[in-house]
């Protein structure tokens, strides 16, 4: 399960990634997947719905459901400024409209 989970985020993280590669810190190759499999994944996780915040004691964020140790295997993308090492930048990055949406 964690690594389907794994795959699904790094999946997530190298789409969103090229849609402002000069804003964030991840390799923004694709990796073949296309729009409507980032799309059903974000469907699957909370219909899409961008006002989700975080559940499950705040261990799930934003409309991904993506958790820490998610967000580490996939490379702790940030959003340009944001400094990895610091223990909330991975909320910041999922809950970021433009560094979860597909």
């Amino acid at each position: 399960m964690r690594l389907i989970a794994s795959f699904c985020f790094l999946a997530v993280v190298a789409f969103t990634t090229t849609r402002g590669q000069a804003e964030y810190s991840c390799d923004p190759t694709p990796n073949g997947l296309s729009d409507n499999c980032i799309g059903c994944i974000c469907e699957a996780s909370t219909r899409c719905n961008t006002a989700t915040q975080c559940v499950g004691g705040n261990s799930f964020c934003g409309p991904f459901l993506i958790s820490k140790s998610f967000w580490v295997d996939g490379g702790k993308c940030v959003v340009q400024g944001d400094n990895k090492q610091d223990n909330q930048s991975w909320r910041r990055s999922v809950l970021n409209r433009l560094t979860s949406l597909p």
